[in-house]
């Protein structure tokens, strides 16, 4: 004969079902924990992303400005060098402090501001930081 209160599924002690229900439980609570924490570290490494690429950014823009002998074409040399950054889907604005910081036979500095729309915002997160990044390079020019 068949003893039905041992078959797969059941307890020791032959109640069909209870064993099922607590892995249940546990794959739930699991979820409202693992998702939730998976969602703030891609929002983090999307913020970490973002940190790099304004640094970039700003320093491309600043070595143009560089290249160049006055204050007017180091400004649209800084921003030909923003207009060629390829857009990002997370980036919602970027914008460039003009005048740029212009010293004949000295230094250039360019100040770079950077919006940024998270892709899985949760409520302890700002859902579009700013990032200002600024970058110095030296006027090198030739001169005649």
């Amino acid at each position: 004969m068949i003893d039905w209160r041992r078959h797969e599924g059941s307890d020791m002690r032959g109640r069909p079902g209870r064993q099922r229900g607590q892995n249940i439980i546990e794959v739930v609570a699991g979820v409202l924990v693992l998702v939730p924490l998976a969602l703030f570290l891609f929002d983090m490494y999307v913020l970490s992303l973002s940190n790099q690429l304004v640094d970039k950014i700003a320093k491309d823009c600043a070595r143009a400005a560089a290249n160049q002998p006055d204050q007017g074409t180091a400004d649209a040399a800084a921003d030909k060098a923003l207009q060629s950054f390829a857009a990002s889907p997370y980036v919602t604005n970027i914008t460039l402090d003009h005048p740029v910081k212009y010293v004949p036979n000295g230094t250039v500095t360019v100040t770079l501001h950077m919006s940024v729309h998270l892709p899985a915002p949760l409520p302890i997160i700002n859902n579009s930081p700013q990032f200002t990044a600024q970058a110095t390079e030296p006027v090198v020019t030739l001169s005649d």
